[in-house]
């Protein structure tokens, strides 16, 4: 019977992911009201922020709007997590909190890798659970200050580091976006700028292009 009770009172994945929407959705129209419906409010921007993160299946806690602080949790089974900081307001203090992401409202660059990585507003909004996932695990690690000023070139960056961490992910930074386009594309000659020399790649001299063998 207790089995039974507790069976009915736990909501499958997709009713909870529903449930989390709508308060979400609910959220909204609070701070709509609240800020006069002004599409600029600082606090209203930051939650809708969050909503969209939070649609892609991220788990997603406010620590607050105005500035905006948002616990994320891309896999909580696994222990990664970040803390997304507004750079306007932590600018001057880059210890905060560990795990720290900067969140940027300039749309480029999209993606900045270095001793504290950062993000704009427009491609967190874009990113799935797996790429957040592979950007919590990266964060961590110290690297030369690189910025790849498109989304798709990030998202080009995080599906290389996925796939090949050993390849890509050792690889200097600054290679990472090149060594990340060969691999998608394997099997074409490709024309990309890499600082160094990899013995996984093909060369032609004359067209100076790159190649990534098909696996």
């Amino acid at each position: 019977m207790q089995e039974t009770k507790k069976a009915a009172n736990t909501l499958d994945p997709q009713r909870q992911y529903a449930q989390l929407l709508t308060l979400w959705a609910q959220g909204n129209k609070i701070l709509r009201r609240q800020t006069n419906g002004q599409p600029d409010a600082r606090v209203l921007q930051s939650w809708k922020l969050g909503q969209s993160v939070a649609s892609h299946g991220i788990e997603v806690l406010p620590l607050s709007l105005e500035p905006t602080i948002f616990l994320l949790a891309p896999t909580p089974t696994d222990a990664l997590w970040c803390v997304l900081v507004d750079r306007d307001y932590g600018m001057h203090n880059s210890q905060l909190f560990r795990r720290m992401l900067w969140l940027d409202h300039k749309e480029q660059p999209a993606l900045h890798a270095g001793p504290i990585w950062s993000i704009s507003e427009n491609l967190a909004k874009k990113l799935g659970v797996i790429q957040w996932k592979i950007l919590c695990q990266w964060m961590d690690k110290a690297c030369d200050d690189v910025e790849w000023p498109e989304n798709w070139q990030a998202i080009t960056v995080l599906a290389g580091l996925s796939h090949q961490p050993q390849l890509i992910g050792q690889a200097p930074a600054q290679d990472w976006l090149g060594l990340s386009q060969l691999w998608r594309h394997q099997g074409t000659w490709q024309r990309v700028h890499l600082q160094t020399d990899y013995p996984w790649l093909q060369y032609d001299p004359v067209l100076k292009k790159y190649l990534w063998p098909c696996s």
